[in-house]
């Protein structure tokens, strides 16, 4: 199952995976809906759209979500404020649920990429250009090597429910 709380996200999942329920909540009715419910939670790229004094609050709502043992995965792009740092990122997750594995991916060569063969085709979506798993891990080894600083581009936590 899977919850949108807006955006076109949720539409195309359901496309590409009819078999699966998808719902479009806020996190509020979310978090009422499926009050420990969950063995797993995502909030993919979502934090830093909400203002600085409701970050904590709508993280709290996430973990209210989950069963005991549960976990959640949080995800940010790495660039200046509204973004987080990997280490600002883990610290307000670290302060709530306990921290299982974080880590950076090295995309931002590919995501330009990306959005450059977008602008040439007029269009388009994003990851629409079809690129297997197995290539975008390896071109991420290849960034993390030889631009390390550079390519830095999003940032995770996975965390765990007491």
């Amino acid at each position: 199952m899977g919850v949108e709380g807006g955006g076109a996200g949720g539409a195309r999942a359901a496309a590409r995976h009819p078999h699966l329920r998808f719902e479009r909540l806020a996190l509020d009715d979310c978090a009422r809906a499926y009050a420990g419910a969950a063995d797993l939670v995502t909030c993919m790229e979502v934090l830093y759209y909400l203002p600085a004094r409701q970050r904590l609050a709508a993280l709290r709502q996430l973990k209210g979500m989950l069963r005991p043992g549960g976990c959640l995965l949080v995800s940010s792009m790495i660039a200046a404020p509204p973004y987080f740092s990997a280490e600002q990122l883990g610290a307000l997750v670290g302060g709530e649920l306990a921290l299982v594995d974080s880590g950076v991916l090295y995309l931002k060569p590919l995501a330009l990429w990306e959005k450059l063969q977008m602008k040439l085709r007029r269009g388009g979506t994003p990851g629409a250009a079809g690129y297997e798993y197995a290539a975008v891990e390896r071109w991420g080894r290849y960034a993390a090597r030889l631009l390390p600083g550079f390519a830095r581009s999003h940032a995770y936590v996975i965390a765990r429910a007491a």
